[in-house]
This record gives C-alpha cells, sequence and structure tokens, in this order.
C-alpha cells in the first residue's frame, strides 16, 4: 500500500538530478566566457594592425553617420566614452560636437567594480582630465561632478559587435550593468529607457552568431560602422 511517503532514494535521485543541473550551467558560464575570451583575443590582434591614419579616417566617418541618426539629433543629454588612443573608435569629435551644440555630455567614471556617468563641463575641462593607467582620460573620484539620471542615449564602446547588435567588451561588465541600471531606472519612473548606440570599426564588425551571450549581456539598439547603421 502506497503511504505516500518518498523513499530516500526519491531524495537522493532528486538532489543528484539538481547537482547535475547546477553543474551543467556552470559549465555552460565557463563555456560563454572562454568562447568571448577567444572572440575578444581575436579582434583585439587584428586591431593591433590597424594604422592610426586608418582609425582617425574610420572615427570621422563613424562621426558622420551618428551626426545623422535622428534619435542623436533630438537627444538632449548623451554619455560617450573616453577613447583609447588606439583599438577603438576616437571619440574626440563627438566630444567636441556635444561641448559645443547644446546638449550635456557625460563621460564613464569607475570606482572599483561600479560605473557611473558623469557631467563633462566644457573643451577645457575635458583636456584637463587626468590620464589613467590604461592610457584613457578620466575624471578624478574626489572631484564633485553632477551625475547622470536620465540620460538619451548612451554611446557605448567594445571589442568585438555583430550584425544582431550584441558586442562583447573588455570583461569587466561595466556597460552591461550600467545600462540594465538604467533601463531599470526608467521602467520604475516610467520614463523612455536611453538608445544605446555602439561605436564600432570594421575590423570590429564580425559574423552572425559568433558572439555568445549570457544573461546579462545587453544587446544594444544600433550599432554604427563607417559605412552603415545597424
Amino acid at each position: 500500500m502506497t503511504t505516500g511517503v518518498s523513499s530516500p532514494f526519491f531524495f537522493s535521485s532528486f538532489s543528484s538530478a539538481i547537482m547535475s543541473l547546477k553543474a551543467s550551467a556552470r559549465e555552460l558560464v565557463t563555456s560563454t566566457k572562454e568562447l568571448k575570451r577567444i572572440v575578444r583575443q581575436q579582434v583585439l590582434k587584428t586591431l593591433t594592425k590597424v594604422h592610426t591614419s586608418e582609425l582617425k579616417t574610420q572615427s570621422d566617418l563613424i562621426f558622420q553617420n551618428l551626426l545623422k541618426l535622428e534619435v542623436f539629433e533630438k537627444s538632449r543629454n548623451v554619455s560617450v566614452y573616453l577613447s583609447k588612443p588606439y583599438s577603438e573608435v576616437i571619440t574626440t569629435n563627438i566630444i567636441t560636437y556635444l561641448c559645443s551644440s547644446g546638449k550635456t555630455c557625460y563621460i564613464p567614471r569607475c570606482d572599483g567594480d561600479t560605473m557611473e556617468m558623469v557631467k563633462l563641463n566644457g573643451l577645457e575641462d575635458f583636456h584637463s582630465l587626468t590620464i589613467n593607467k590604461w592610457n584613457i582620460p578620466e575624471p578624478s573620484l574626489e572631484e564633485e561632478r553632477e551625475i547622470a539620471t536620465q540620460l538619451d542615449i548612451i554611446l557605448v564602446p567594445g571589442v568585438a559587435f555583430d550584425l544582431q547588435k550584441n558586442r562583447i567588451g573588455h570583461g569587466k561588465g561595466y556597460y552591461d550593468k550600467y545600462i540594465q541600471k538604467c533601463n531599470q531606472y526608467a521602467d520604475e519612473h516610467q520614463i523612455s529607457r536611453p538608445k544605446t548606440v555602439g561605436l564600432a570599426l570594421t575590423e570590429q564588425l564580425i559574423g552572425p552568431g559568433r558572439i555568445p551571450m549570457e544573461d546579462t549581456d545587453q544587446t544594444l539598439d544600433y550599432v554604427i560602422t563607417p559605412d552603415k547603421v545597424l
């Protein structure tokens, strides 16, 4: 007669199944991270061959395509990354334009594992920024600056982008976490989410299906290259 009490064997089998699922999930995450690492290394190796003059030419074309983007034209509050002098789209022209166009420009400031966007107070402020250990200008943590709360556009850097507007960054997750936080804030306050725009050199755009995605990865709204807007 059935007593309704599950046997120790049932609990043991159930526990084993749960442990197996958890192990599989960990293996999947590890595998995804490893695939990202491989893609990141491949693209970075390619980027080392891009000459400075070519980098500038592509960056100028991307800037022109950005100016034609309607959501950028209508935007008021824009965050833009401060570029390295190599391996990514140079944003100096964009920053110069933002500071002279009446739009409000915000730039990244990192503290440990977190990133916020703080106001850039004109070109003089931009040229006075300290260069950090990654050879990138960055505002000091000691400076009091206005923190962005409602952005219209976030211009996003990356190592690699694909035709589905997915991206691979440098592996710290700064932008994925920041975009997620902005979207959550927008949803809670019933306002529009900021549009996310990736800036990609030709060498950074890779074929479909080559960027493995994790749950925390954020797909972009647009990706701008020298010859097209995705």
